[in-house]
């Protein structure tokens, strides 16, 4: 059941770890102490390594409104901001890496409001490729506002890809995640979460994308999961504050063939496997025109998670098929389940439990179905540093000449009429 399959890792699954805590108070008191050229009254492009040997050292001196421009190559060091509206990029996707060695904690850490990233790789770092908080270990009640990760390749990290916590006014846009043994992208903690994904991208990873206990304004639009474990979780998640996970839109993806045994898991075992869209004790989560196909134990699933059941959830146009089940809508625990307000309408599928879903579990009908939905069983992971790297991914256009770009008024609006089901 999936009580079982999106259970939480074992620590450090949402500390720093006890290396990182270090590692963020070293850099980060360099990063502060670097912030004291204040004084300045116009923006400046800070260029790596023409002016500045590390990123970090271009972060210390930078001011809100800045751009740290860095050139290709690749950078074996842990990058922390504390300076609010910052802008770091990369002249080439591609061929800019930040690297860990497999060895420091996160990648880049945004400790800081209205902060971006793009254009850059960041890989093999123990735990974090690309971290978005304000907050350590759990939370301390700190919200960062405004973030984004634009044209951001992050591939066998230690934990996450791309990772919010606590954070709201997001966008992760044009994004590849691949390697990561918890999530390729994940957004947690966060009410309102007012946070969108789109055009991105995430494959070979346990989850494609995660959201726990992430509610309000979380909206994950035209990506594309294909052969993670599972392909989308959203739920509601006893190890996170913010209880229980609302109103989060997952539509017009592609989310297909997540049954990729050649994939890494947490420390806790190879606990998922073979989900499409997984909603798990939220409510008022929307599931729309998005394209399912061929996952070995569920195309979408609506479930209890955390102790709460699902409510008001709505899965519809979706098309479904080659998935063991298409169509699941299962209780924790007990073969019986309430439909409280969930609805299945206007999907084509070919198998559901209960069976006639869109009957038994239809808009407008309150009643108990019953279900008997079991997940495929899951095969033994992989080494997250055994995971190939991706091919070369698209890049922004005028890296290295377009003025800075911070996060200050994210996410985007988004137009749900006008999302279409994916042809492909």
């Amino acid at each position: 059941m999936l009580s079982q399959s999106v259970r939480r890792a074992a620590v450090p699954r949402h500390s720093f770890g006890h290396v990182t805590v270090a590692g963020l108070v070293l850099i980060g008191a360099i990063g502060l102490s670097g912030c004291g050229t204040a004084s300045r009254n116009r923006h400046e492009v800070l260029v790596v390594p023409g002016e500045y040997a590390t990123i970090q050292a271009a972060v210390d001196h930078a001011v809100p409104g800045d751009l740290v421009l860095i050139s290709p190559g690749v950078y074996r060091e842990a990058v922390v901001s504390h300076v609010p509206d910052l802008d770091i990029r990369g002249r080439d996707r591609n061929t800019v890496v930040i690297d860990g060695s497999n060895r420091l904690p996160n990648g880049i850490t945004l400790a800081a409001n209205g902060d971006s990233v793009e254009n850059l790789t960041v890989r093999r770092f123990a735990i974090n490729g690309l971290l978005f908080t304000l907050s350590d270990n759990y939370g301390n009640g700190s919200v960062l506002h405004g973030y984004r990760a634009s044209y951001v390749t992050a591939y066998d990290n230690g934990l996450y890809g791309l990772y919010a916590f606590g954070a709201t006014g997001g966008l992760f846009d044009h994004d590849y995640a691949s390697g990561q043994p918890d999530s390729g992208i994940y957004i947690g903690q966060c009410r309102p979460c007012n946070a969108v994904v789109e055009h991105s991208m995430a494959e070979s990873n346990r989850v494609g994308f995660e959201a726990a206990n992430a509610s309000g304004g979380l909206t994950i639009v035209d990506s594309q999961f294909d052969s993670n474990r599972a392909g989308v979780v959203v739920e509601s998640d006893t190890t996170e504050k913010l209880l229980p996970q609302v109103g989060a839109v997952i539509a017009g993806n592609v989310i297909a063939n997540n049954n990729n045994p050649v994939t890494p898991t947490t420390s806790e075992g190879a606990d998922v496997f073979g989900y499409g869209i997984a909603i798990g004790g939220g409510s008022n989560d929307s599931v729309l025109r998005n394209l399912v196909t061929g996952n070995v134990s569920v195309g979408v699933i609506v479930t209890g998670g955390a102790g709460y059941s699902p409510k008001n959830d709505k899965v519809s146009g979706n098309a479904l098929s080659g998935n063991r089940v298409d169509l699941v809508y299962a209780g924790i625990g007990s073969d019986t389940i309430a439909t409280r307000g969930n609805c299945f309408s206007g999907n084509s599928f070919s198998s559901s439990d209960p069976t006639a879903i869109e009957s038994t579990v239809a808009c407008g009908h309150d009643g108990v179905v019953r279900s008997s939905f079991a997940g495929a069983e899951s095969p033994d992971g992989v080494d997250y540093t055994t995971i190939a790297p991706p091919p070369a991914m698209p890049e922004m256009v005028a890296a290295a000449t377009a003025p800075a770009s911070p996060a200050a008024d994210e996410p985007p609006a988004v137009n749900f009429s006008s999302v279409v089901l994916p042809a492909s």
